[in-house]
């Protein structure tokens, strides 16, 4: 390669990729994980609000049902406060329910993916992050398509 980059370099250099100012996972790490979906949040409720409203009516309706899902699509402007309250809300019944059923994100050999980190702030901070970043990676990858793009978001069956 003319610039002086090969495979083995560049796989060094994202081998030995860190952060900025602190360590993975710390909660620096995942406070700036979680502002940075935000930010990206509300770039798309100000550049795409109708696809957004869209997305997030589908999106509410599948995964908190039809009346959380509805109530939360009316709210979309505080969208990420909100996730970010179900999230509390989880963690809540997770520490007081001796009947809850594990988190999908941690049952499985994809858990890996989903593990929190050791700080409890930073494992909070984490959580937010991924309602709020799981929500807003699907947006960009249906936003394209034509007619209403998330009809397949609220069929459970995916037939």
């Amino acid at each position: 390669m003319s610039n002086g980059l090969s495979d083995s370099v560049l796989y060094r250099l994202c081998l030995d990729a860190k952060p900025n100012s602190s360590e993975w996972f710390s909660t620096a790490d995942t406070a700036t994980r979680l502002l940075s979906a935000i930010k990206a949040f509300y770039r798309f409720l100000l550049t795409e609000p109708i696809s957004l409203l869209q997305f997030a009516y589908g999106w509410n309706r599948l995964w908190y049902g039809p009346i959380l899902g509805v109530a939360l699509t009316f709210c979309l402007p505080l969208l990420p406060a909100f996730l970010m309250l179900v999230e509390v809300c989880k963690r809540l019944n997770e520490k007081f329910n001796p009947w809850v059923e594990t988190d999908w994100k941690l049952a499985g050999p994809g858990r890996v993916f989903f593990v929190r980190p050791d700080a409890f702030v930073a494992s909070l901070f984490w959580d937010f992050y991924l309602a709020v970043s799981v929500f807003l990676r699907l947006l960009p990858a249906v936003r394209h398509r034509q007619g209403w793009p998330h009809a397949h978001l609220v069929r459970r069956d995916h037939r």
